[in-house]
C-alpha cells in the first residue's frame, strides 16, 4: 500500500474516529514492516523431514497472520546460498550452539536483504511411546500412541546486533492412531507463536491524539498512528516512553501503558490509557517526544 493511500486512510480514520478535544502533534510518519526471514529449520535423524517442514510453515504463517512484519520465506528460490555444508541435523545437546553458528553464517546475506530479523529453528527431539488412552463419553479406555517434540526457535536481530532469546516448546499428542499423534503434537504450535511474536519482535508508533478529558478523571483515552495495516487488535499492550537527553544521548523513560480498545482502521487505533494518564497527557501537550513501543509484557508492569 502507498504511503498515500495510507495517509487517506489516516484521514478517513480521523472522521471515523472523530476528534478529541485536545490538540494533535504534527503527524509522524507510518510505522515501517521490518522484514523477518524464516530461514531454514534442522530436524533431529530420527524426525522425518516433513515434519520440520511442518513446523516451519506454522512460524511463516504465524508471522504473517500476526501482520506487523514483511515475511520473507529463506527457502524462496535464489534467495541465498544453500545452508553451510554438514548443516541441517541436531539433537538435544547441539541444538544451541548449531543454530548460534548458522545465524552467524546467514547474517551478512540477511543484511545485504533488508531484513530487520532472522529466525530459525529446528525439532531437536522426538518421542514416541505407547499409552493407555482414557475413557471418553463414546468410548471406554483403550491402547494408543503419544507423541512428544521438542521444538527450538532461535532469532537474531540484525538491526541492534543481539540474539533473540531462544524459545523451547514441548509439543505432546495423544490420539489411537501413531500419525495422528504426531499431527495433533504439531499442530499445538501455532497458537503459542502469537505470544513469541509480540514478546520479541516489537515496533513503534507514536500518539495521534489525545482524545476529550472526563471532568472528574481528566485523560482516559488517546489515539496512535497504528492500525490494522500493522496487525493492532483489540487487547493489545503499548507501554509509552519519554525520549529525553542525557549528557548527549537519548534516552527513554517509561511513563505509562496503553490497551487497544478500537481499531477503526489500517493506520488509527483508540486506546485506553491504563497507566501514567496524567505523564502521559502533561508530555502530550508540552510537545515532548513520546514513544509508544508494543510490549506483550506490559502486562505486568
Amino acid at each position: 500500500m502507498s504511503r498515500i493511500n495510507l495517509f487517506m486512510l489516516y484521514l478517513a480514520g480521523s472522521l471515523l474516529f472523530g476528534s478529541g478535544s485536545a490538540r494533535a502533534q504534527d503527524p509522524a510518519p507510518l510505522p515501517e514492516k521490518e522484514v523477518v526471514v524464516v530461514d531454514l529449520f534442522a530436524r533431529n535423524r530420527t524426525v522425518p523431514a516433513v515434519y520440520v517442514e511442518a513446523v516451519r510453515q506454522q512460524v511463516l504463517s504465524a508471522f504473517a497472520d500476526r501482520g506487523r512484519h514483511r515475511i520473507v520465506d529463506g527457502e524462496t528460490p535464489g534467495m541465498l546460498a544453500g545452508p553451510p555444508a554438514g548443516w541441517g541435523f541436531v539433537d538435544p545437546a547441539t541444538v544451541a550452539s548449531v543454530q548460534s553458528e548458522f545465524l552467524q553464517n546467514r547474517m551478512q546475506a540477511m543484511q545485504d536483504a533488508g531484513a530487520r530479523y532472522v529466525v530459525t529453528g529446528a525439532i531437536a527431539d522426538y518421542k514416541f511411546e505407547h499409552v493407555s488412552l482414557p475413557a471418553d463419553s463414546k468410548k471406554p479406555p483403550r491402547p494408543g500412541f503419544r507423541a512428544t517434540f521438542q521444538v527450538i526457535l532461535s532469532a537474531y536481530d540484525l538491526k541492534l546486533g543481539v540474539p533473540v532469546p531462544d524459545q523451547v516448546y514441548q509439543l505432546r499428542g495423544d490420539a489411537p492412531v501413531a500419525e495422528d499423534a504426531d499431527r495433533k503434537a504439531l499442530s499445538t504450535l501455532y497458537g503459542q507463536l502469537e505470544y513469541y511474536i509480540d514478546r520479541n519482535f516489537k515496533f513503534e508508533t507514536a500518539i495521534l491524539q489525545l482524545a476529550p478529558a472526563d471532568p472528574r478523571k481528566g485523560v482516559q483515552e488517546l489515539y496512535i498512528h497504528s492500525g490494522t495495516y500493522m496487525g493492532v487488535k483489540p487487547g493489545d499492550l503499548f507501554m509509552v516512553y519519554e525520549e529525553i537527553p542525557v549528557g548527549g544521548v537519548i534516552t527513554r523513560q517509561k511513563v505509562g501503558k496503553l490497551r487497544v480498545n478500537d481499531v477503526g482502521n489500517p493506520t488509527v487505533a483508540k486506546c485506553k490509557i491504563t497507566k501514567g494518564n496524567d505523564e502521559i497527557a502533561d508530555a502530550f501537550l508540552a510537545g515532548r517526544g513520546l514513544i509508544c513501543v508494543s510490549d506483550s509484557k506490559a502486562l505486568f508492569y
